[in-house]
């Protein structure tokens, strides 16, 4: 609505022979100016959806945001999946991080199972360590800075990336080229993960446990 009024504006001046500057009060000039950044700021996002399959069947969705205001990057993943073991096991997965100049300043993560919350934590930049807070505890990691971490592999392909950081398991791993534009991490609990890129574009996440899945891009 307010880029149309703009752009009604602007035209309702076109072939006029006074600048517009000189036709508009001081005060407006500066709003409109504010505004258009705004809009041009805000504008810069992105929503990209992944397909949870398993066997080649979809099993859920992935919906992942990302946003940039100037240098801070605002990445946000939800996710839901169902699969049958046993019973019936419906995961749901919130998941954002934020970076501000290439470093991470915040983190979240929140897993919840059939209903039942199993993982709730967040990660603050304090000074040059980390907070992170789980429920009522909150203990301090001198780790500083984190320039890169799972949610951002679906972001931006780890070229020349030696270690990633993992808010499941709090800590560091190991990513590792195998292929053109693939790579390969391996989890302390001993899950491998292989992420796929075209064009810079994660496409395609093997994820391998006890349960097989992948995420996959859809075009």
């Amino acid at each position: 609505m307010i880029p149309l009024f703009i752009f009604r504006l602007l035209r309702n001046f076109r072939g006029q022979q006074t600048p517009i500057k000189r036709l508009l009060p001081l005060h407006v000039q500066i709003f409109l100016l504010i505004l258009l950044q705004s809009i041009a700021a805000y504008g810069q996002e992105k929503i990209v959806r992944y397909n949870i399959l398993h066997h080649g069947e979809v099993h859920g969705t992935m919906i992942l945001r990302q946003q940039t205001i100037g240098k801070q990057v605002r990445l946000k993943a939800v996710s839901e999946v169902t699969a049958r073991l046993l019973m019936k096991v419906t995961v749901k997965s919130i998941e954002e991080a934020v970076f501000e100049n290439g470093v991470l300043v915040y983190s979240s993560l929140c897993r919840i199972v059939n209903g039942a919350e199993k993982i709730n934590q967040q990660i603050q930049a304090s000074g040059v360590s980390y907070k992170i807070t789980e429920k009522d505890k909150t203990t301090m990691q001198n780790n500083y800075p984190i320039n890169h971490s799972i949610l951002f592999l679906y972001y931006q392909e780890p070229v020349n990336v030696a270690k990633i950081y993992s808010d499941n398991f709090k800590q560091f791993v190991g990513i590792e080229k195998v292929d053109s534009n693939k790579y390969r991490v391996e989890f302390p609990n001993g899950n491998i993960n292989y992420y796929s890129y075209r064009n810079g574009i994660c496409t395609n996440v093997e994820v391998n446990q006890f349960y097989n899945i992948q995420f996959q891009l859809v075009d």
